[in-house]
């Protein structure tokens, strides 16, 4: 029914608003799902406008922007017109190796290496290497927390030291401020348990003004976070420390609304 009515709204209303909603809402208040659908449905209206290729081209914010915009289009079974090519082809120049590696969607319906072959982007100093890897297969992601903590468990010989490995992973990550900020409120429960001593490091990355803004968390992503803690094996002092730092994040985070 949303979409629906936001299809019907697409109609009447001047695609130009639209598009320029369409990239606040994408880079202004992380709104995904919402945005690729605009991007989507607004082809039909702009494919030939002169600034539809820069619309295509803004409203990319991650890799997998273009992913989700394609799958949806594809499902609709929709042309993908050349505005939408060239502007995905330009987005290509703001992603380095890591982030191209990071968004690969390998088991997703479109994954990225299906949108070089589709859009063909043009090659830059930053991202040939790596376009050319992911073409070949060869792309993989590295220094991840999730490749870090893959390692430790795959590299310790028993339970003890796989528990020490990934001990040292998670003090390692948030002394060196390695982990993004959703991938730190998602796994509050895990280095409590697991490295209990950078705990109170990790919640005042957790409550930084600047941080929350920058990630686009909205405040029901804390909620989330709140209901997981009280409904773990974390008790005491340590589960009060979390649940009153998200209690003060969840009050920053009102400003992404």
């Amino acid at each position: 029914k949303t979409f629906d009515t936001l299809k019907d709204l697409i109609r009447v209303c001047d695609p130009k608003f639209v598009a320029q909603a369409a990239i606040y809402a994408r880079t202004q208040f992380g709104m995904r799902s919402i945005s690729h659908v605009v991007a989507s449905e607004l082809a039909k209206r702009i494919s030939t406008e002169p600034w539809a290729k820069s619309f295509y081209n803004a409203i990319v914010y991650r890799p997998d922007d273009m992913m989700e915009i394609l799958s949806y289009h594809l499902n609709n079974k929709q042309k993908i017109p050349n505005s939408m090519k060239r502007g995905f082809s330009q987005a290509f120049s703001k992603f380095d190796r890591y982030q191209l590696a990071k968004y690969r969607g390998e088991g997703k319906g479109v994954k990225l290496v299906d949108v070089v072959n589709l859009i063909h982007p043009k090659p830059t100093e930053k991202n040939a290497d790596a376009i050319k890897a992911l073409v070949n297969g060869d792309l993989k992601s590295f220094d991840t927390w999730e490749t870090e903590l893959t390692k430790a468990g795959q590299v310790a010989v028993n339970d003890e030291e796989k528990a020490e490995l990934k001990k040292e992973v998670w003090v390692r990550l948030i002394q060196e401020k390695k982990i993004g900020y959703f991938a730190l409120l998602r796994n509050l429960r895990n280095i409590a348990q697991q490295a209990p001593e950078i705990l109170t490091e990790a919640l005042a990355m957790l409550v930084n003004e600047q941080a929350i803004r920058k990630s686009l968390v909205l405040p029901f992503r804390f909620t989330t976070a709140y209901e997981e803690i009280k409904t773990s094996t974390i008790h005491g002092s340590l589960q009060r420390e979390i649940i009153v730092a998200l209690n003060k994040a969840v009050d920053i985070s009102l400003a992404n609304v």
